[in-house]
């Protein structure tokens, strides 16, 4: 390959993202180029393609499939029991689950047809060129906006919960929620006038084109869609997870010692006491074991509800800082020169694979950590018949017949 067909390959990456493939292929037909070279670089790049193919094939419909059953699993629950619709909590979870459904259902699917056939699908002509990539980044941002709304609604809630009802009303709720996905809207609308398609070397795409910097517009998303909110969730959340440790310390230590404690000396008094009958001495056992096991299925209740509340926090964080990660670093990576062929062939799939697993699994985080939200579905699915437990109100009080009056241990 001469130097000239070098440098026209590079001036081709700068606005084309599949010219790796051109540049190859362009390479095969340069005559300056050795026969066993060519056949080695062709058999290179076709298994390298094929494999990378394979991988699409595979694992983009497992997300796409996989992604729209738990995002319509959330809207289904919440929208089918009356109790879940009077939260204005859940309709957070509804939108970002919607916005989720537009990534699984839209970006993955044409995003895999890119791939694997683009000439195919592209002679549907430029419309659908730029509403591909304006639906898109709408999805992605309204996925994100959403996510940092919820950190903050849950952060006023667990932190100020006497202040939530005047911080957070009804209004200020559909406000946020409709200034969500006009901005995501706004962010999304110069795309429209970015994309286009280009025929180069007999190989139509839909490129951007560099109406708009692609220094200015990755490093921008990679601020506002990435730093910004990593940061206000990390910092957020990590409060609230503080907040957690320090009550989950409380129930515990020294609250637990404290019941336990008292629970033991009405115990030591009911069996010392030598004026109580025999009866009686039995029911105030019995009164005092409820009331100890009681306690304490509530204290551990307690604290494993906040143990697995502070895991699906950090989880939470954990899986947007490394699903979205790589999309912005591939980004920057299209930004400078003297790149790796292969590496570039196989790292924008991983980075897409990565983008949009983070919008499969946003719904399955809630379905793991949240019992409440298992119980729902059922019920929502008709699968469920809760029993009613009546329990009897007169668990302490002891029974007439077994002790007389005078003998009942008041606790």
């Amino acid at each position: 390959m001469d130097v000239n067909m070098l440098d026209l390959c590079k001036s081709i990456y700068k606005e084309c993202t599949y010219c790796i493939e051109i540049c190859l292929n362009a390479s095969l037909k340069d005559t300056n180029t050795p026969n066993n070279m060519k056949h080695e670089t062709e058999g290179s790049f076709n298994c390298v393609k094929n494999n990378v193919n394979l991988f699409i094939k595979i694992f983009f419909p497992i997300i796409s499939i996989v992604g729209c059953i738990a995002n319509i699993l959330i809207i289904f629950v919440v929208l089918r029991l009356p109790s879940l619709r009077r939260s204005y909590t859940n309709f957070f979870l509804v939108n970002m689950a919607l916005a989720d459904l537009g990534v699984v259902i839209w970006c993955v699917n044409l995003t895999t047809i890119e791939y694997v056939d683009a000439e195919l699908f592209w002679i549907v002509g430029p419309a659908l060129c730029k509403m591909n990539h304006f639906l898109q980044i709408m999805s992605y941002t309204a996925s994100i906006l959403l996510l940092m709304l919820i950190c903050l609604e849950r952060y006023i809630a667990i932190i100020f919960p006497m202040k939530v009802k005047n911080m957070l009303s009804k209004r200020i709720y559909i406000v946020l929620l409709i200034f969500i996905w006009l901005l995501s809207i706004g962010f999304s609308l110069p795309s429209l006038f970015e994309y286009e398609l280009r025929r180069i070397h007999n190989v139509t795409r839909c490129e951007k084109t560099e109406k708009i910097s692609k220094k200015t517009y990755y490093i921008s998303s990679f601020v506002l869609l990435y730093i910004i909110p990593l940061v206000l969730m990390g910092s957020l959340y990590g409060h609230i997870c503080l907040s957690l440790v320090k009550s989950l310390k409380k129930i515990t230590g020294s609250k637990t010692t404290k019941v336990i404690k008292s629970l033991n000396s009405m115990n030591t008094e009911s069996f010392d006491s030598q004026s109580l009958q025999t009866s009686s001495n039995r029911n105030n056992d019995k009164v005092n074991f409820s009331v100890k096991v009681a306690s304490k299925k509530t204290i551990t209740k307690a604290a494993n509800e906040r143990r697995r509340v502070i895991i699906m926090l950090i989880v939470i964080v954990i899986i947007f800082a490394l699903c979205r990660l790589p999309r912005h670093i591939w980004a920057m990576m299209t930004l400078h020169s003297g790149r790796n062929t292969y590496l570039l062939l196989i790292f924008p799939p991983s980075a897409y694979m990565f983008m949009y697993l983070s919008s499969a699994i946003n719904p399955l985080i809630y379905f793991a950590f949240s019992n409440s939200f298992r119980i729902n579905l059922l019920k929502a699915l008709k699968c469920f018949r809760p029993r009613l437990n009546k329990k009897s109100t007169n668990v302490l009080n002891l029974s007439n017949s077994k002790s007389p009056k005078s003998n009942t241990v008041n606790i």
